[in-house]
């Protein structure tokens, strides 16, 4: 087992092990952490038959292995048991760890995300039933174009969580790399000629996943958000997906927003220790 630089990583040979494995996670292609990760390499065992990525920044010469944005957990492909040596491995090359798994006994499972399962019955809420029919008027248009999303994203939702520029790059690299990846796509919600909402579905074997959607504060009133979900979800049971992932929050009042399509919690595992040394830590305390 070894850790490996991403410059040595042969994307082929990576991409195909990605696709033909029954891990569903967009993340864990090359470009998908081209696009998100500052820096990433991975712990490979063999000719690849174990592979684990692993996001990371280093800042003053302390190396953190972090799960980047844009991105609910990387994963491992191959032999679980593999695991506990794995992290073993990034023991020895970083001071601080805070990544996110599938569920495994190799951590703390103490995370969740939301996933409507479209094999089998679900039912909306009351409350999204009502604000889904407010927006039957509207229509959805599939682009090429993410001008309008991103426009939507940064007036609104960028700017109450006060993300970088930085970050709002990686978010446009993702997409773009999804749609020439032939992972994703954007519409538009129009209300007549006028665009009111805009959404990205990341599509990767029997799933989508929603990775963002937006519209200004007086459309979300009007039910904007709910119809493009239902629009979304109705576009994946056409195409024969079995899951829709919302992405998933820890957050009650938006994990509760999933839980209004159907939704039910998931459990996912996190790895976690920080052994920076003692002024590292400080100087976080400071910068918060």
């Amino acid at each position: 087992m070894r850790l490996v630089n991403r410059k040595d990583i042969n994307d082929e040979v990576w991409n195909r092990i990605i696709d033909s494995s029954t891990k569903e996670n967009y993340i864990l292609y090359t470009w998908a952490l081209d696009a998100t990760a500052e820096n990433w390499c991975a712990i490979v065992e063999g000719d690849y038959n174990f592979i684990f990525p692993i996001p990371f920044s280093e800042i003053l010469g302390v190396k953190r292995a972090r799960q980047q944005i844009y991105s609910r957990q990387v994963d491992w492909i191959g032999d679980e048991k593999l695991i506990p040596k794995a992290i073993e491995l990034l023991k020895s090359e970083f001071s601080e760890c805070d990544v996110r798994i599938s569920k495994s006994e190799f951590g703390i499972s103490d995370q969740h995300f939301q996933v409507l399962d479209l094999e089998r019955d679900f039912e909306f809420s009351t409350n999204a039933k009502r604000l889904i029919k407010k927006s039957e008027k509207l229509n959805y248009v599939e682009t090429d174009d993410l001008s309008v999303l991103m426009r939507l994203y940064t007036s609104n939702t960028h700017e109450k969580l006060n993300n970088s520029n930085e970050n709002l790059s990686r978010l446009e690299n993702l997409m773009l790399s999804c749609k020439e990846n032939g992972k994703g796509y954007a519409f538009n919600a129009f209300e007549g000629e006028k665009i009111v909402g805009a959404c990205f579905i990341i599509e990767d074997k029997s799933t989508a996943t929603y990775l963002i959607g937006d519209s200004n504060p007086e459309q979300k009133k009007a039910g904007v958000v709910y119809g493009m979900m239902n629009y979304a979800i109705q576009k994946a049971q056409e195409k024969k997906m079995k899951r829709f992932d919302f992405g998933g929050s820890n957050v009650d009042s938006v994990a509760q927003f999933y839980k209004k399509f159907g939704a039910k919690n998931q459990i996912y595992t996190r790895i976690s220790w920080d052994n920076s040394p003692f002024w590292f830590k400080l100087l976080k305390k400071i910068r918060r």
